[in-house]
């Protein structure tokens, strides 16, 4: 069977994979799919460490085998959002304790970071803003659009899609994963990978271009966890990467956008059972940087140039204030922080508030003052209005 295979890059990664075997546990394997953007032809595809293990379950395909995605479907959400006009890069949300019914979800840290923007939620891959935004969103349409981009999320029988999906509530695969981010490459169009030269390219919208450029450029700022961020090191081509991790430390993901290639990596037991302290930021995105430089490192060798990025006509940027989230002077009475947001068509949305929004108040309330600006009764003498911004009751100074 002829394939799309690089011959000597597929050697290097088995090569580079066995020597990640020593650093491992037991019983532990890991998967490496590596896609050309352009083409998405497969160019090296890695289904475990060692076929002949069997103590790491080698036989066992990793790259098509369904599993927990973990935090990786959350780049899709936040694009959607963004597409939907619920938010922009830095609309406010809320990293508060919250309980939907008897769901009540967490962060990796066990900690919350309060009011945090749109961008810096994605960012640090936190939860609670994540569950906020789908709820605003619908689970079961987030669920049915990635469907339709070819990228199904598996349920338990007779199960409904639920808040839980972005948090790894359902089943994914490697392949799926890799086809789904290549459209933060591909200006928003999800595409199936091609092992073999007679596949056809099958593509799909999943976000507009502005959308997927918003994304990419908020994960394309995050400092490695291989790298001393203080040191002089050599620049390297744009890398945009996510991490994951399941419950209970299952599965570890990492997926990267590189200038010229797609990479998934994964790592975990295939039977299915804990591997307590490999997480996506320790184990996978390691590997998967690994890979990214020796890709970077084979094009330089190969005089191969950079793709220019051209940022799409309709992306804009503009100053906005919390708590609103909208356009505001700096010096406004209610601009309380001021932000520089990448907009969407210009629309600046104002802050998504939670369902839970005590008594169905909204982010605005008019007052009575005073010449001196304190607030009186409406019945005062020179007693004038005035609108002033709240915040979101759970972000309360």
């Amino acid at each position: 069977m002829r394939t799309t295979l690089d011959a000597a890059l597929q050697r290097r990664l088995e090569d580079l994979l066995l020597g990640w075997r020593a650093r491992l546990p037991e019983r532990t394997s890991a998967a490496i799919l590596v896609v050309d953007a352009q083409t998405m032809a497969v160019r090296a595809y890695l289904g475990s460490i060692d076929l002949a293990d069997e103590r790491r379950f080698g036989h066992v395909d990793m790259v098509r085998s369904l599993r927990s995605p973990g935090s990786t479907l959350k780049p899709f959400l936040y694009g959607m959002a963004l597409d939907d006009g619920l938010i922009h890069s830095e609309s406010l949300l809320q990293d508060v304790p919250r309980r939907y019914g008897d769901y009540r979800p967490g962060n990796f840290s066990m900690g919350f970071s309060g009011p945090v923007s749109a961008s810096s939620a994605l960012a640090l891959s936190l939860n609670l803003p994540a569950v906020q935004l789908l709820e605003a969103y619908g689970p079961k349409r987030f669920a049915a659009q990635l469907r339709m981009a070819g990228m199904p999320l598996i349920l338990p029988p007779l199960a409904e899609p639920n808040l839980s999906l972005i948090l790894g509530g359902a089943g994914s695969r490697l392949e799926d994963l890799v086809g789904g981010y290549a459209a933060l490459a591909r200006g928003g169009n999800s595409a199936r990978v091609r092992l073999q030269p007679q596949d056809p390219l099958l593509e799909r919208r999943l976000l507009s271009p502005g959308a997927a450029w918003i994304i990419r450029r908020i994960l394309s700022g995050q400092a490695r966890p291989d790298r001393d961020p203080h040191a002089e090191l050599v620049q390297r081509p744009q890398l945009a990467w996510k991490t994951g991790t399941s419950y209970g430390f299952r599965d570890a993901w990492s997926i990267g956008v590189g200038p010229r290639y797609l990479i998934g990596v994964w790592i975990g037991r295939p039977d299915g059972t804990p591997v307590p302290g490999q997480f996506g930021l320790a184990s996978a995105a390691p590997l998967m940087l690994q890979v990214h430089d020796l890709l970077s490192n084979r094009d330089s060798q190969r005089g191969i140039s950079v793709p220019v990025e051209r940022v799409p006509a309709n992306v804009g940027v503009a100053a906005i204030c919390w708590p609103l989230g909208q356009p505001m002077s700096k010096k406004d009475p209610n601009c309380r922080r001021q932000r520089f947001a990448w907009t969407l068509d210009g629309t600046t949305p104002p802050t998504l508030q939670a369902a839970d929004q005590p008594l169905g108040l909204g982010l605005r309330e008019s007052v009575w003052v005073n010449d001196q600006g304190l607030r009186v009764d409406g019945s005062c003498p020179g007693a004038k209005a005035r609108d002033i911004a709240l915040w979101p009751a759970p972000l309360e100074p």
